[in-house]
């Protein structure tokens, strides 16, 4: 693929020791030649790292001391002839090096340009390019994790294999069809459901893995609701470790919801602190705070009701807990301030994911909210050698090659002739190949890389 020169910063924006500034495309080499002179005096070969100055082609005043890297066409990143200069990371001295390499007729590079050319190049396919920002952006070591198994093929080579099995039945069908009267096994209709079902086992395993896999790369979100002055900020201070919430001893001190993120057992969780819900709220703020609180709630995956164990049962309580009787999401119940005696009976209802008894006064304290959200959030834990999907279009990519494989067999079992059964064979292979990049639509292809950050 011919293309132009491209030059971005790869390294995130701010101060650092150093910084990275990428070139890629014909004539990076020879672009990055005109401005830095080695302190060894020659230009070494290809993946030697030189010691130097960059300086402008007059050079009249060198403009920083960098170590640079090239790599030859077909041995780099994206494919192409490309050098990396690692230079110090001062905003100025970033910026004068790239303007320094883009007036060597370089263009900056566009969001994830640099990994769309890996992809089309072929050192990269659309789900391993996927994982490149995906492990730029993971919030916990699970999440990295999962995406650098994904860059490494994981996600890819099962994907590959189905597609290859898919397309293999297909043509074996193709061929009793079109020589009928060859010594060829025949794989009529009453074969087709014996042939298909291992096929059909795979997908469905990899499609189940996606509800972890999102989890893990998405994260889930915790609402901790309940009156005021239950002690819902002094949970979200204790479990996230900072003072993050103000709390005081005046009924509803908090009247807007605070979000943060949180790692527990690798699952990003964002931790959301609302208002008290009062039947009655006192004045317009206040009914703004309880509207947020409300929609938090909607927005939550798990909500973690929090009830003083200190007081009986009040009436806001009993409405909260009526509310989640009828609610279809998991929640738990938090008995907190267990440290003072406890005036507060069995629930009406039970919890789904239990109960915890909590004293917000020490981390120590929050331990048993802490595990009981772990256990919750890793009940659907898979296998560490399981495959996750953790890209929604990927799971939809598998979820409709498993209706077309479906409808298949369902077809050939209702008479349908074998050669339309063999179409819905190949519109799975053509939709799980969506996955690997080979049949992705262009303007998919931009929206993907779109995402990307500068410089990767």
């Amino acid at each position: 693929m011919v293309s132009d020169l491209i030059a971005q910063i790869a390294t995130a924006p701010g101060e650092a020791a150093l910084a990275v500034v990428r070139v890629s495309g014909p004539g990076a080499i020879a672009a990055v030649r005109g401005v830095f002179s080695p302190r060894s005096g020659r230009f070494a070969g290809p993946r030697t790292a030189m010691v130097g100055l960059l300086h402008s082609v007059e050079a009249t005043e060198p403009v920083d001391e960098a170590v640079v890297t090239c790599y030859p066409e077909g041995a780099s990143y994206t494919g192409e002839e490309m050098v990396e200069v690692v230079c110090h990371g001062g905003r100025v001295v970033v910026g004068d090096v790239l303007e320094l390499l883009l007036s060597q007729g370089a263009r900056p590079a566009a969001p994830g340009e640099f990994s769309k050319r890996a992809y089309v190049n072929g050192k990269l396919d659309l789900a391993q390019a996927e994982a490149v920002c995906d492990l730029i952006r993971s919030r916990t070591r699970l999440a990295a994790r999962a995406s650098l198994r994904q860059l490494q093929g994981g996600v890819s080579r099962p994907v590959r294999q189905i597609r290859d099995r898919l397309l293999a039945f297909a043509a074996s069908i193709e061929v009793t069809l079109d020589f009928p009267d060859e010594d060829i096994v025949s794989l009529g209709s009453a074969d087709l459901a014996a042939h298909a079902a291992p096929i059909l086992n795979d997908l469905r395993r990899l499609h189940d893995g996606w509800s972890a896999g999102r989890r893990i790369r998405d994260g889930v979100t915790v609402a901790l609701v309940g009156r005021p002055n239950t002690g819902k900020s002094s949970l979200l201070n204790a479990l996230l470790g900072v003072e993050r919430a103000i709390v005081t001893a005046v009924p509803g001190t908090t009247r807007d919801t605070i979000e943060e993120w949180l790692d527990l057992a690798g699952i990003p969780v964002r931790l959301v602190d609302t208002a008290g819900l009062r039947r009655a709220p006192g004045d317009e703020v206040e009914r703004l705070g309880i509207a947020r609180t409300e929609d938090a709630i909607e927005r939550s995956d798990i909500l973690v009701a929090v009830f003083d164990a200190s007081q009986s049962l009040q009436p806001e309580d009993a409405a909260l807990l009526d509310s989640l009787r009828d609610d279809e999401r998991p929640w738990l119940a938090c008995r907190n301030k267990s440290d003072l005696p406890s005036m507060l009976g069995p629930l009406p209802y039970a919890p789904p994911l239990g109960s915890a008894e909590t004293c917000a006064l020490s981390p120590e304290g929050v331990q048993p909210l802490g595990t009981a959200l772990a256990n919750a959030l890793t009940s659907e834990a898979a296998d560490p050698g399981e495959i996750l999907l953790t890209s929604a279009r990927h799971a939809d990519c598998v979820r409709r090659a498993l209706r077309a494989l479906e409808r298949a067999v369902d077809g050939a079992d209702s008479g349908v002739p074998v050669d339309l059964a063999c179409q819905d064979l190949r519109e799975a292979a053509e939709t799980l190949d969506e996955i690997l990049g080979g049949s992705a639509t262009e303007d998919m292809i931009d929206l993907i890389f779109s995402t990307f950050c500068l410089g990767k």
